[in-house]
């Protein structure tokens, strides 16, 4: 069987539930262009699709469109309507966490963040003031302290995994929760209260302090939030069984590595 997959705009969702299909030995191509000939030569049992609000792919062919989009398609699944029994809640695609001990300095940091600091930039001075090894990436320039440039999001693991605190701007941030659990990093929660959040960060830098989330533990996360259980689920709910097997048994073999 094979899976096409047009990217109408970059989405890191739908890119990890495509992972895991490849993962389970599946062939899969990528196209960015509808070029109705390359798709025909390629001849997809399955074409997995972000164009938003099309109920099925347009251009036709004898092959099972699967739509990550608002439409109402039998076939479309949603990352937005909480109500729809196809939405999908924020889950986990898992990378890479092994680093070799050479490479070590390069992800290692005090106290991490992927975004712009700006949002709670007044609540830093402590990182400025005690000269706390603070990295930030973003893609956008910043002439501040602590900004690396941009980060492959394949290497967000080993960052998470080997910085003494990752921060996160706000409890609703929960697929960035998830990461850094399942990364083994250790999450320290912007509320809005200044002193309390200076307070946990020096805690985190200094007494190697761990944090831990309520209703969220890495076991939980592995073992129901994955891509793999996303990605499995999304088959076996339009019929195509023998994916979906097969996905749930290459997600035993790739998760025992975050135990």
């Amino acid at each position: 069987m094979k899976i096409l997959y047009y990217i109408d705009s970059h989405d890191s969702r739908v890119n990890g539930i495509v992972e895991t299909i490849k993962a389970a030995g599946y062939t899969v191509g990528y196209l960015t262009e509808l070029d109705q000939k390359s798709i025909y030569e390629f001849n997809p049992d399955v074409i997995v699709h972000n164009i938003p609000n099309a109920e099925k792919f347009p251009i036709d062919g004898d092959f099972i469109s699967i739509n990550f989009n608002e439409s109402k398609s039998k076939n479309s699944f949603t990352f937005a309507d909480e109500s729809s029994d196809r939405y999908i809640s924020p889950f986990v695609s898992l990378k890479e966490i092994h680093v070799d001990k050479k490479d070590l300095d390069k992800y290692r940091s005090d106290v991490l963040y992927f975004g712009s600091p700006y949002s709670f930039n007044e609540c830093l001075n402590i990182i400025y003031e005690k000269k706390i090894k603070f990295r930030f990436f973003h893609h956008t320039p910043h002439n501040i302290y602590g900004y690396c440039g941009m980060c492959n999001t394949d290497e967000y693991f080993k960052h998470y995994r080997y910085a003494k605190a990752s921060i996160v701007n706000g409890l609703n941030d929960r697929a960035r929760l998830q990461d850094i659990i399942v990364a083994g990093g250790n999450p320290v929660i912007f509320l809005g209260d200044k002193d309390d959040f200076t307070s946990r960060l020096e805690k985190a830098v200094y007494e190697d302090k761990k944090y831990t989330i309520d209703g969220m533990s890495k076991r939980d996360i592995l073992n129901k939030n994955t891509a793999f259980d996303v990605s499995a689920n999304i088959f076996k709910k339009i019929g195509l069984n023998k994916i979906s097997k097969d996905i749930e048994q290459v997600k035993q073999k790739m998760i025992g590595k975050y135990r």
